[in-house]
């Protein structure tokens, strides 16, 4: 399990890792210019559309409206569901073919960020539905399938992965 972080101020989103929720490492920072409001949540991917899941704990989030969790399918997925929801714990079941390129195909469970913020959860457990299978934190422009974003996610078989589209 580790824990990873996502953090946004003043248009630049930072990726963070720990393997205790203590003492953090910074990955990689990149501005991630949009105009208006984000979304902040976290995203799985099987790479393959094969169902599989991913379950995220103590998640932690700042600067986020106090709304409910939304949920969507980005790209063209429709397979999966959220099994289990408490309060800092969530259970993700789905496919979705990648994230990555100019085209995302995934499982997104978000909130707005409507300014700075971050958001923080340990990834407790992972399907091995592929080695490239993504589950991380995500924070994305919009829902469209090409939107800006920048991902920090684990993978079964290639350890971390910190990406970003920003064009």
């Amino acid at each position: 399990p580790k824990w990873l972080a996502l953090r946004r101020s003043n248009g630049v989103v930072s990726g963070y890792y720990s393997d205790d929720g203590h003492a953090w490492t910074l990955l990689g920072s990149r501005s991630l210019v949009t105009t208006g409001p984000v979304c902040a949540g976290l995203s799985f991917s099987s790479n393959n559309s094969t169902t599989a899941q991913a379950t995220f704990d103590s998640l932690s989030l700042s600067s986020l409206a106090p709304a409910p969790w939304q949920v969507a399918d980005v790209g063209s997925l429709n397979a999966g569901n959220i099994d289990e929801f408490t309060a800092d714990s969530l259970l993700i079941r789905g496919g979705g073919n990648d994230i990555w390129d100019k085209a995302d195909n995934f499982r997104y469970v978000y909130q707005p960020l409507p300014a700075d913020g971050r958001i923080v959860v340990r990834v407790a457990s992972q399907g091995s539905s592929d080695a490239w299978a993504k589950s991380g934190v995500m924070i994305r422009s919009c829902l469209d399938s090409n939107s800006r974003n920048m991902l920090l996610a684990a993978t079964p078989g290639n350890g971390l992965n910190l990406q970003w589209r920003y064009q």
